[in-house]
């Protein structure tokens, strides 16, 4: 999950398509933090914000195909 941001480079809007390297495991993170994640993560559940596990392997075996 990647938030599209946008910077102006010559009087154009340009995507900022950077990523994080990686996502933060466990160990890495505060207990807050995991807690954080966790409840974001149950809310847009909640909202039907989610994909079906079919649906995700899809799209996860569409990008290693590519």
């Amino acid at each position: 999950m990647f938030t599209r941001r946008y910077k102006m480079m010559n009087n154009e809007l340009m995507p900022d398509l950077s990523t994080p390297n990686q996502i933060p495991s466990r160990i890495e993170i505060t207990t807050t933090e995991f807690d954080e994640m966790m409840a974001k993560g149950l809310e847009q559940a909640k909202n039907g914000q989610g994909k079906s596990l079919d649906e995700a392997f899809q799209i996860f075996e569409a990008s290693i195909n590519e």
